[in-house]
């Protein structure tokens, strides 16, 4: 299914997309560019994805939440795509937690448009305790990039 840049759609089974949330998967405002969804994901009739599971132990397996601790999230090998299963979820998706990264950079943003300096000094200077990716996430949410 290919899914248009466009912020609205007639086509019930075309989910409405949001253009910030469009640009960034797109890296940019290109309206020429698109992606398919994987085979696991399917629009229903009320317009939410829904994303099929190989089985019910997927939700706790590490290869599709990879920042989990590997007790909880044990990675499950013998059903990984990479052992020829072509309906591991893994292939396509990955599933992370990022309200705690949504939050700094919610404080940043208020910090910048506050005026206030310190803050953002401080709140800035706490990004050294995260990965890269986790930094990259905070940092453009917040405007800084």
């Amino acid at each position: 299914m290919q899914v248009p840049n466009s912020t609205s759609t007639a086509n019930p089974f075309e989910p409405e997309v949001d253009q910030q949330v469009a640009d960034e998967l797109q890296g940019g405002a290109d309206e020429s560019r698109s992606f398919t969804l994987p085979s696991i994901v399917d629009i229903d009739v009320q317009d939410k994805m829904v994303i099929h599971l190989f089985a019910e132990g997927c939700l706790s397996c590490g290869h599709l939440i990879p920042d989990g601790n590997e007790e909880d999230y044990p990675k499950q090998s013998r059903c990984h795509f990479t052992a020829g299963n072509d309906h591991c979820p893994a292939k396509f998706i990955s599933m992370v937690a990022t309200g705690h990264l949504r939050q700094a950079a919610a404080k940043i943003a208020k910090a910048r448009a506050d005026g206030d300096s310190a803050k953002l000094i401080s709140l800035i200077g706490k990004l050294d305790k995260l990965t890269e990716t986790e930094r990259n996430f905070v940092m453009n949410h917040s405007g800084l990039i």
